[in-house]
This record gives structure tokens, C-alpha cells and sequence, in this order.
């Protein structure tokens, strides 16, 4: 038996305040997603008898390098995102 009130018990147990940052950064990062995805899928798919130097040689473009930074960085902040929804 607690002697708190009813809205003592219930306070801090309500919304966060945080439901419009993970709605924007979760449609930003799925924007992003979606034509990196559909590069990464391409490249992979048209690298896919490629021997692991001509692969190597390709991660080490600049642009490539960071376009793969973005990507995976967009879907290491995506992914836990949508779990939580």
C-alpha cells in the first residue's frame, strides 16, 4: 500500500515528449535510405563475380567510401527506430 495519490503514482509514466524528433528522424532517414539503398543493391549485384581487389579498389573511391558511411550510419539510426514503433 503506497500513500501517494493517484496522480503522484501516475506521473513520469505518461508521454515522453519525444514522438515528433523519432517521427521526423525516422521519415529523414528512411528518405535517405531509399536511393542509397537502391545504389548499394546495384553496385553489389553488378560486383557480384568481382574478385575481392577490384571490390577493395571500389570501397576506396572517396565518393563510394562516404556514400557507404551514410548509408550504413542511416541504417544503424533507422533500425532501432522502427523497433521501437
Amino acid at each position: 500500500m503506497s500513500l501517494q495519490s493517484p496522480i503522484a503514482r501516475a506521473r513520469g509514466l505518461g508521454s515522453a515528449h519525444d514522438g515528433a524528433h523519432h517521427w521526423w528522424m525516422q521519415r529523414l532517414s528512411a528518405v535517405i535510405l531509399v536511393p542509397l539503398s537502391l545504389w548499394f543493391a546495384v553496385s553489389i549485384a553488378t560486383m557480384a563475380s568481382a574478385d575481392y581487389l577490384t571490390v577493395a579498389g571500389w570501397v576506396a573511391q572517396p565518393w563510394v567510401a562516404l556514400a557507404l558511411i551514410i548509408y550504413f550510419g542511416a541504417l544503424w539510426d533507422h533500425s532501432p527506430l522502427g523497433e521501437k514503433v
